[in-house]
């Protein structure tokens, strides 16, 4: 069970949130984390939190990336 003690931190990604191209300004580019990822010891596989937005619900994630 090596998964249970990793020998290394897991990889983690952040999903950021931007403002539309036409709401940018100089004092307005403030961007936010909408939610994390954090990667599986099982390569490919990523579970992650994403924030709730307006009427959204706080939601659990599952990704599953094999190769860009």
């Amino acid at each position: 069970m090596p998964w249970l003690m990793p020998d290394k931190l897991p990889d983690f990604r952040l999903k950021i949130e931007r403002p539309a191209w036409d709401a940018l300004s100089v004092t307005g580019l403030e961007s936010r984390v909408r939610g994390i990822e954090f990667q599986l010891p099982i390569p490919g596989f990523w579970i992650g939190y994403e924030l709730p937005q307006a009427d959204e619900e706080p939601r659990a994630t599952f990704s599953i990336q094999r190769g860009f």
